[in-house]
């Protein structure tokens, strides 16, 4: 346990906070994209793709729960697709901590940011 002011032998002391020492610090967009361009969840591939929006993401876990597929749900305004390479970060509400790292592709609400880490990292 790491107590206020300590930092613990194998940690540093950084501008965020106590970190592992070996953990690099990277300014956020020089890592990650953040992916646009909307898809039509009425077309395939994207129908038949389970859509995540943010009242599937369990808050502060990230647990993704009750997904269905985009047709099953009659699903018609544009949306973001995602990989297994993604996180999806909720817009709504920011303090509700949704954010998830699916393990398939599909698609995810436009209230959803689709971060995808570049490839050199």
């Amino acid at each position: 346990m790491i107590k206020r002011g300590e930092v613990p032998e194998g940690y540093r002391k950084t501008k965020l906070g106590i970190i592992p020492e070996r953990w690099k610090l990277e300014v956020f967009s020089d890592v990650t994209i953040i992916e646009g361009g909307l898809v039509d969840p009425r077309i395939e591939p994207y129908a038949s793709m389970f859509h995540i929006g943010s009242e599937n993401i369990e808050r502060d876990t990230g647990r993704i729960q009750n997904v269905k597929k985009a047709l099953e749900q009659g699903l018609i305004s544009g949306k973001y697709e995602f990989d297994e390479n993604c996180i999806i970060y909720s817009k709504i509400r920011p303090n509700l901590n949704k954010v998830c790292i699916p393990n398939y592709k599909g698609i995810c609400s436009a209230d959803c940011y689709v971060i995808k880490v570049k490839e050199k990292f």
